[in-house]
């Protein structure tokens, strides 16, 4: 059996001799533990992974990355990942809407190789002080009067852990909280199909995203290093190939060859075999906070990744609920429900942006995937398993 995490001096603060337990070691996770630590609060995060497991990279804006920054002064970006100069989208029309990073504070952003970045931010919060649990999973979280007793899954065995408060940081799945009773709401049926390309030296020399819509979705192409793309096709799950024969690279590769601008940039490399299909979709939870525990990050909310807020807002919600939960413990009682307050007002902002992009496009009005957005058939609010 592995060592227990329960009460020891030094998690000591201001009265709680327990620490926080947050569940899921991703950017949201772990952002919450190294807020939680600047305001002197222990935390246990508790990762299915050891970090070495498939993820899909993604983009973070200058924005993000002086939050970054801000979060962790120390923080080291590591080379593997792709810097990024700006984005140029063909959305709405063939004329190329241009971002260009050198004109925001920070001067650049960043295409993330996943999970290093991941890595990188769970050893940042270690070195202050956070304990992270990788490899493990939450069997079981009972409430009691002082707080919860948790069993961990490690190394074979078991670690009980008491815990005044649990982070929900479990992504999507939204595990924790559902558990808790909370519902996951959905407002479309987005999903990512993702592979990975590899170019040469001079093609990987533009550090620019590219976007591009076509009839049934749109395609997003990041440069993940100096000779690796990451390459995604955006549509709805009822438009995927279906059958036992399905043949998702071909269908893939036939959509691509729909665009006019993604497929000049990608001619002549070949992707790889494997082809990720990820959920794409908008999604918010009816309830974010309750007695003793909170969502952050995806888990709380998820946006649909055209707004390309992924990490910016993990590292967002991260601080804000680790000021949260520092007010609950001592004593105030209204702070939970001021976060989840924030979090409803930004996810229905996000609601009327994403409305307003979508409604751009109008070149295909036969097309079932935009005639969804238009008729705001896919925006539908509606339980999700």
């Amino acid at each position: 059996m592995s060592e227990p995490w329960g009460r020891r001096s030094h998690d000591a603060v201001r009265g709680h001799d327990r620490p926080v337990l947050i569940v899921g070691g991703g950017p949201a996770g772990l952002a919450t533990a190294l807020a939680l630590a600047r305001l002197e609060i222990a935390s246990v995060v508790v990762e299915r992974s050891a970090y070495d497991d498939r993820r899909l990279g993604e983009h973070l804006t200058p924005v993000g990355l002086l939050q970054l920054r801000a979060l962790d002064p120390g923080f080291a970006v590591s080379g593997v990942h792709g810097r990024s100069a700006g984005t140029t989208a063909y959305w709405g029309s063939e004329t190329a809407g241009h971002t260009d990073y050198f004109l925001h504070p920070g001067q650049h952003g960043l295409n993330l190789s996943r999970p290093h970045f991941d890595a990188d931010l769970a050893r940042a919060a270690e070195s202050v002080g956070a304990k992270i649990l990788r490899s493990a999973s939450l069997r079981s979280a009972v409430r009691s009067q002082v707080g919860w007793q948790a069993q961990m899954d490690r190394d074979g065995g078991t670690d009980d852990i008491s815990a005044a408060f649990i982070v929900d940081a479990t992504g999507r799945p939204a595990t924790f909280s559902r558990q808790q009773g909370a519902e996951i709401q959905a407002h479309d049926r987005q999903v990512a199909v993702a592979t990975f390309w590899d170019c040469a030296d001079e093609a990987g020399a533009n550090t620019r995203s590219l976007i591009e819509t076509v009839e049934d979705g749109w395609w997003y192409c990041a440069p993940i290093g100096p000779t690796r793309r990451m390459c995604m096709f955006v549509t709805d799950d009822d438009l995927l190939p279906r059958g036992p024969e399905r043949d998702l690279r071909g269908w893939w590769l036939d959509q691509l060859a729909r665009t006019v601008h993604m497929c000049c940039l990608l001619q002549g490399v070949a992707p790889a075999s494997e082809f990720i299909t990820r959920s794409a979709r908008s999604q918010c939870l009816d309830i974010v906070v309750g007695s003793g525990w909170l969502a952050t990050g995806d888990a709380a909310m998820a946006f649909d990744p055209l707004a390309s807020q992924g990490i910016v807002k993990a590292l967002d919600h991260g601080q804000r609920a680790a000021v949260a939960i520092a007010a609950h413990l001592n004593g105030d009682d209204a702070t939970l429900a001021t976060y989840a307050l924030d979090l409803k007002r930004e996810y229905s902002a996000f609601q009327n942006t994403r409305t307003r992009y979508y409604g751009m496009e109008r070149r295909w009005p036969r097309s079932i995937f935009w005639s969804r957005r238009d008729a705001g058939i896919a925006s539908h609010s509606a339980r999700a398993p």
